[in-house]
């Protein structure tokens, strides 16, 4: 919404409002109403929508995800499940991590939502336990909602991190929303 200013628009006072050779309005007074209707465009921006159709893109309640599977991961070693670019802008992320092995001991599960790639976040859901033998799914989620604000684009990092005894993948969804 850099558009939008905060200084009041004042109508030109002085300036006549028509033209008096031809009856027609004012270059002054059309200006001053186009700077309302410009104004009031970029206000409807940040309202969002209230009809349960998408936001577009750059307004409030715009909601981006991004998915991927059958990712290879390394014992003890954050990786990168998922990423998802982002606008300028202000943004709420989240996640989900699926870890899935054949079989083997796990004894640690930890899924985020970070600003920096394969590197789990401050924010973060951590699983300590010892699973032996058979096939093993456990889903995690990234601990909680990270905000990302920046006045340049940035990426949003779905981050998952495992120590086991066999191979490993991990797969997830990653979602923010523009809330502002």
């Amino acid at each position: 919404m850099s558009g939008l200013t905060t200084a009041r628009l004042t109508p030109p006072l002085v300036a006549p409002l028509v033209d008096e050779t031809t009856g027609a309005p004012s270059q002054a007074w059309l200006d001053h109403h186009t700077q309302i209707a410009d104004q009031l465009a970029e206000l409807r921006k940040s309202l969002g929508v209230a009809d349960g159709s998408d936001a577009a893109a750059g307004h409030i309640g715009e909601y981006l995800t991004a998915t991927a599977s059958g990712v290879s991961l390394a014992s003890g070693a954050a990786k990168d499940i998922a990423t998802l670019a982002l606008t300028a802008g202000d943004w709420d992320v989240s996640g989900c991590v699926l870890f899935s092995t054949g079989g083997g001991t796990i004894g640690y599960l930890a899924a985020s939502v970070s600003a920096s790639a394969n590197a789990l976040g401050p924010i973060r859901q951590e699983l300590f336990a010892t699973f032996t033998a058979g096939a093993v799914t456990r889903a995690l989620g990234s601990g909680g909602v990270v905000r990302f604000s920046s006045a340049s684009a940035m990426t949003a990092h779905l981050v998952g991190a495992a120590v086991f005894g066999t191979a490993m993948t991990g797969g997830g969804t990653i979602n923010a929303r523009r809330v502002r």
